[in-house]
């Protein structure tokens, strides 16, 4: 009997046939089987969102804890239940259940997520870690001792930038960057671009990928032939992804964002809908500058930036001194 039922199991999974049980985060269950459910649906698409900007799958599953959402067993999230939902075939209507994720949301699931280890994210110090890359080699900056550097070895090791200096100067780029966006907005909000022709592409990528993948394992392809251009692959992967991201709407601020405006050289933090004086704004800086932010902070101050800034890149240093250079520092905005 056992036998049986195991077997009637997996014949209607082949069969994309819901296999019975509760359902997965996401649904409810409903006659015939389970059907979206409209409030943990927008969750999971906002959650890409915001994996697509580079905010760290931690921090998701420190938001949905905070926001009061639980898994579909009625339990607080870890970090690898998240992963474990967010890659699920289900989401994109296999086993019987309904799409909630399109093909755009899925891609960038798998590059952000796919291969990231567990715990919590590194750099939890350093604010613009998700974006900070090296103008002359292109790679991406690592953090320690108060700096952004590019490590000699994969890098170039030719760039290094004061972390407090060079974060303090983007959220100050972002406030004039955001007013002069405001002054230029039209009524009417631009379309967004149609991610079919870099869809299509990156799926030839990826499926070149498995064949450069199968061929190192059959031995059809040498070590040295395959390692290039696997690495040649991924780098395109990585590219279509970060313009598939570029497509989706941008996330909203997570509730407990702090943000600082700057007006007539005072510095305001606000706490969504209440507004500290410039005596907490300048407390704030100074624990910034003295890097005494707590974890929370660094992370709400992270999420935020990471919302309206794409790329950074900083060029060597022009001239000898501690001073800082802002034209070192290139702002991609989103």
């Amino acid at each position: 009997m056992s036998e049986k039922i195991r077997s009637t199991k997996r014949a209607r999974l082949a069969d994309g046939v819901y296999g019975g049980g509760g359902p997965a985060f996401g649904y409810k269950l409903a006659k015939g089987g389970p059907v979206i459910d409209p409030e943990e649906a927008a969750a999971i698409h906002d959650a890409v969102t915001r994996l697509a900007e580079g905010v760290t799958i931690y921090r998701l599953t420190m938001t949905w804890n905070e926001a009061g959402l639980r898994t579909a067993n009625d339990t607080r999230w870890r970090v690898e239940s998240v992963r474990r939902l967010l890659t699920s075939d289900h989401l994109t209507g296999a086993r019987g259940y309904p799409r909630i994720l399109d093909e755009t949301e899925a891609a960038i699931v798998r590059d952000r997520i796919g291969a990231r280890k567990m715990g919590r994210p590194p750099g939890r110090r350093y604010v613009a870690t998700p974006f900070m890359y090296c103008a002359e080699c292109g790679h991406k900056l690592t953090t320690g001792a108060d700096a952004y550097r590019c490590r000699p070895g994969p890098g170039c090791g030719k760039v290094s930038i004061k972390a407090t200096d060079v974060e303090m100067y983007l959220l100050r780029a972002w406030v004039a960057h955001d007013q002069k966006v405001k002054r230029k907005a039209s009524k009417r909000p631009p379309a967004p671009p149609d991610p079919s022709p870099v869809l299509a592409e990156l799926h030839d990528v990826e499926h070149q990928l498995a064949e450069v993948t199968e061929a190192l394992g059959d031995g059809s392809l040498s070590v040295a032939v395959a390692g290039p251009a696997s690495k040649a692959l991924e780098e395109r992967r990585r590219a279509l992804t970060e313009e598939l991201a570029r497509s989706l709407p941008p996330a909203q601020p997570g509730r407990r964002m702090i943000v600082i405006e700057l007006e007539s050289g005072e510095v305001f933090v606000t706490d969504k809908d209440k507004v500290f004086g410039p005596e907490a704004g300048e407390a704030f800086m100074r624990r910034w500058q003295a890097r005494e932010l707590t974890g929370n902070e660094v992370e709400d101050l992270r999420d935020f930036l990471t919302i309206h800034i794409q790329r950074v890149e900083v060029s060597p240093r022009v001239k000898r001194g501690r001073e800082f250079e802002p034209r070192r520092v290139k702002i991609a905005w989103r």
